[in-house]
């Protein structure tokens, strides 16, 4: 039967692909001669500061309050009327109404409705102009005439002049310049959508100039005629029209995307409008689009077309003027017509949309619809099912009705799968529909097939399997993407009846059921049944086909055969009981002392009183076997564990690991409602070798005595280290002691000896050997230097001189040494004893005496002084040496880089000191060498 069922309906289906555009009907309400338009072709749309709607037709101006119409006509003989019948355009400064006519140029007072004719102030024998087009644009009235584009000027009382814009074209042609529209941005640069593109006068400019190459843009020759009919900017945007595609242009940077109306050329735009939703509306001659933009890009969103067969739908394709009030909260969009007068399209009535409007039958009686996943709409029809893809514009026909005729049945109900899969319950069976579609029957041989083919009702678990009520029980498919097969329920436990109507699941993803005998609930996740007949409170027992429903706020509806029931599943009162949970008893192992079974006090255990058995009461006299224990015993532990029934209620736990325990019991009766839960928290201590003070104490002790031993080995080595270096610093003192005494006796003697064998030859060398005397006195000289230097190096390697004291005392000698006889006057100040324990390193103390014979010796060869001054002032932790003459000193800028002032900062530094020289013309010199007490 499958495989004959399964190739008529593929034989018999029928494919209606409809070729549509993005067509829409809408909702729109029609002004025109029935409400007293004087004429159904609309040439310009505006809504004044009153409210008031103005039309411009051939038969003169309409003034619309919503209900009457007005009618402003040309009159003969009457000069306080408009010139002409034939509207061409009109515009409104906000106080008057500019409207254009066969006759010309009018202002009408919107307060008054006084009507002006204005003349045109023309030179002699010179026509006047024709006129087409008016806007009022940055608070200039602008016209297009005969001349071009214009601005306009009223010179004088009901007289203007025409002062006509320049445009700069790249491609200079014979055709005329036609504009057919413009508009301003928020910086009041100005766009004329011309014949020839768009051309852009900014405010800094008195010509047009081309906003794109728009020959090249349109890739026609040079000359074609380029026929952008609409222009509108809004924020950083141009946008405008060629023929049938609609352009927005990027001013910032510089990009350009469009989107085409299709690719039938008679469907040229010819104006354009962005309504306050920031929709953009083109009326074509084939039809009205609405466009929305995304990413910059612009797409199609609506396609709105004739509809005889609608009386509330657009009954004209020829658009001739869109018009929406900027500074109005409605949402109302006027559109004027070539045939049909006036439409108003308003967004809060087009909430509702015929979504079944693309659709052509005669017979389109929908009995039950969903929509999947993909937004395609599928319904169940008299014969067959309909699947409504909006998005594309196409729709199928499944045809069922050689099935359903049989049966003299229509489709019962349609469902839509978390999987996407749609599923049709019909009286011969399910039916599945996907890319391979899939019909599901009874087989008398098969208990694995469904339960019975007369199908009721479709759902789904939140397993996701399918769940089927048919009039012979219940069936599941498991597996519905993969080897399918049906676990049915019909002679079962709970389940009152096996007709089974329809099925709703509730927020808890239990089903429920209405049947022949009352109302039964299956639990899919316990297999269980629940039934509720009239002696539980339904009252009635017998329900009916369709007659089920789940309200939004969880209410379910039974229809039944004597009355409708109600019953909303979370408030649902359980008429059942569930007792307290008492302790009955408690045996510890290796514990003696009473305990209290009233529990909630925590009990302390040690290691070895770890096992414990448990025995509770559960008072109950509603009948054996309604009453289950759950218990957990773990702190935090969501996890609950079924207490094995028996007549006693009892738990035993063996050999417990220290730690922390909350046992907590529940009871739950037959109707799943749980009892207030027992606790009983208690403790196992752990053995003291295995807490965590015990642990931590013995951290601690290591870390005390490895600490203790670290501290002892490190003074112990810090205490050898310095009597080590005290020893080599003894024995270096006396080695330089030693040094300096065989030095002195051996370099005193020697040199003692070199002058006296000097002078004895001295005298035994005649006068007039005057190159043998040069030589000697060559010989003591050196002698004499080498002596100095010796004592110098002799003097610095004596231990007893490392201290500040005994290094100013040398420089004292020598400056005493060196100033006698000549007639300046050396002096020594501040100089203390204390200064001995100030010590310094050898080299450092050679470093600093050397530094002031340099400097001492300095001033008696160049500083003509007759006073020099050596003060020693200590200064915190610095002890300040100054040398101070009154000599005649010298200048730092060409002398501060001389060897000797290099020599002796770099001896400063080697000294660990700082040194700083001053010195002026005239002024003297003073050097300050600034030394580190602790150095």
């Amino acid at each position: 039967m499958f495989k004959m069922l399964r190739k008529y309906l593929t034989i018999s289906a029928i494919l209606l692909a409809w070729a549509l555009n993005a067509q829409d009907h809408g909702f729109f309400n029609q002004v025109w001669l029935e409400q007293g338009l004087s004429q159904s072709s609309i040439s310009s749309i505006l809504q004044d500061n009153k409210g008031f709607i103005w039309f411009g037709t051939q038969d003169g101006l309409n003034r619309y309050d919503g209900r009457i119409i007005d009618h402003y006509n040309f009159k003969p003989f009457d000069s306080k009327t408009i010139s002409g019948d034939d509207i061409y355009s009109f515009c409104s400064d906000n106080t008057n109404l500019w409207t254009l006519s066969a006759g010309g140029l009018d202002k009408m007072d919107l307060n008054t409705s006084v009507v002006t004719h204005l003349k045109e102030e023309l030179k002699k024998d010179e026509k006047a102009t024709a006129l087409y087009k008016i806007w009022f644009v940055n608070n200039k009235l602008i016209l297009y005439t005969a001349k071009g584009l214009a601005q306009i000027d009223i010179t004088s009382k009901n007289v203007f002049c025409l002062h006509p814009y320049e445009f700069e074209e790249k491609e200079k042609t014979d055709l005329r310049t036609i504009t057919y529209s413009i508009c301003s941005d928020s910086k009041n640069n100005l766009y004329a959508a011309t014949n020839k593109g768009v051309f852009l006068l900014s405010t800094i400019s008195n010509t047009f100039k081309p906003l794109l190459d728009f020959y090249a843009l349109s890739k026609s020759a040079a000359g074609a005629v380029i026929e952008c009919n609409t222009v509108l900017s809004k924020n950083n945007f141009v946008y405008f029209s060629i023929g049938n595609a609609f352009y927005n242009y990027n001013t910032e940077n510089k990009t350009l995307k469009n989107v085409s109306l299709g690719k039938e050329q008679a469907a040229v735009i010819t104006n354009a409008l962005i309504d306050n939703q920031n929709k953009i509306w083109l009326g074509t001659n084939s039809g009205l689009y609405r466009i929305t933009t995304s990413n910059d890009s612009l797409f199609i969103d609506k396609n709105f077309y004739k509809n005889p067969n609608n009386r509330f739908g657009l009954q004209s394709n020829d658009i001739t003027s869109l018009y929406q009030n900027p500074n109005s909260k409605d949402d109302i969009v006027w559109i004027g017509t070539r045939d049909a007068g006036a439409f108003n399209y308003s967004y809060s009535k087009n909430s509702f949309s015929m979504a079944s409007a693309m659709i052509s039958s005669n017979d389109l009686n929908f009995f039950g619809t969903v929509k999947d996943k993909d937004g395609i709409i599928w319904a169940g029809l008299n014969y067959g099912l309909c699947r409504l893809d909006r998005k594309n514009k196409t729709y199928n026909i499944i045809n069922l009705n050689s099935q359903l005729a049989k049966l003299n049945r229509f489709v019962e109900a349609i469902y839509c799968d978390d999987e996407n899969n749609i599923w049709t319950a019909f009286g011969n069976g399910l039916y599945k529909v996907t890319n391979v579609n899939k019909f599901y029957s009874n087989n008398v041989a098969d208990t694995n097939s469904l339960v019975f083919n007369r199908v009721m009702d479709v759902n789904e678990t939140t397993k996701g399997e399918i769940i089927v009520a048919t009039t012979k029980g219940l069936s599941i498919l498991k597996n519905p993407e993969g080897k399918s097969s049906f676990k049915n329920y019909y002679f079962v436990k709970g389940l009152s009846n096996t007709f089974i109507y329809g099925l709703l699941r509730d927020d808890k993803g239990l089903f429920w059921m209405t049947t022949n005998f009352g109302i039964s609930v299956f639990n899919p996740e316990t297999q269980e049944f629940k039934s509720y007949s009239a002696s539980d409170g339904v009252c009635i027992n017998e329900f009916n086909s369709a007659g089920f429903h789940k309200a939004f706020d969880g209410e379910l509806l039974f229809g039944g055969i004597g009355g409708l029931v109600s019953v909303y599943p979370d408030k649902q009162i359980i008429n059942k009981n569930t007792p307290d949970i008492f302790l009955k008893s408690l045996r510890i192992e290796n514990f003696s002392d009473s305990i209290s079974t009233a529990g909630n006090a925590l009990l302390n255990l040690s290691h070895n009183q770890n096992k414990l058995y448990f025995e509770f009461s559960v008072p109950d006299f509603s009948g054996a076997d309604n009453i289950n224990l759950f218990y957990h015993i773990q702190q935090n532990s969501t996890t609950w564990t079924k207490v094995n029934p028996s007549q006693i209620f009892s738990l035993a736990f063996a050999n417990l690991a220290p730690g922390s325990y909350n046992l907590v019991v529940k009871a739950v009766n037959s109707e799943g409602v749980e009892s207030k839960p027992f606790t009983f928290p208690f403790v196992i201590s752990p053995p003291f070798w295995n807490t965590s003070w015990f642990l931590l104490l013995i951290i601690a002790f290591v870390i005390v005595v490895s600490w203790a031993v670290y501290r002892i080995r490190l003074r112990n080595k810090i205490a050898h280290l310095k009597q080590v270096e005290e020893i080599r610093k003894e024995e270096n003192e006396k080695v330089r002691k030693a040094a300096a005494l065989d030095l002195h006796d051996e370099f005193g003697n020697g040199l003692t000896r070199i002058s006296m064998l000097v002078e004895m030859a001295r005298i035994h060398i005649p006068k007039e050997n005057k190159e043998a005397l040069g030589i000697l006195d060559v010989i003591s000289q050196n002698t004499s230097r080498l002596y100095q230097g010796t004592k110098d190096f002799i003097w610095s390697i004596n231990p007893g001189n490392d201290n500040l004291y005994e290094i100013i005392i040398r420089i004292k000698d020598f400056g005493d040494e060196l100033f006698y006889g000549t007639g300046c006057e050396f002096e020594v100040k501040g100089l203390q004893e204390e200064f001995k324990n100030i010590k310094q390193h050898p080299s450092s103390g050679r470093n600093i005496a050397m530094i002031f014979k340099e400097a001492l010796s300095n001033t008696t060869k160049h500083s003509k002084a007759n006073k020099v001054v050596l003060s020693i002032e200590p200064n915190g932790v610095a002890i300040a040496v100054k040398l101070k003459d009154n000599g005649t000193g010298f200048e730092m800028k060409t002398d501060k880089n001389s060897f000797g002032l290099s020599n002796m900062q770099q001896r400063a530094s080697k000294a660990g000191a700082t040194l700083q020289i001053q010195s002026e013309k005239e002024n003297g010199t003073e050097i300050i060498l600034k030394i580190n007490k602790n150095s």
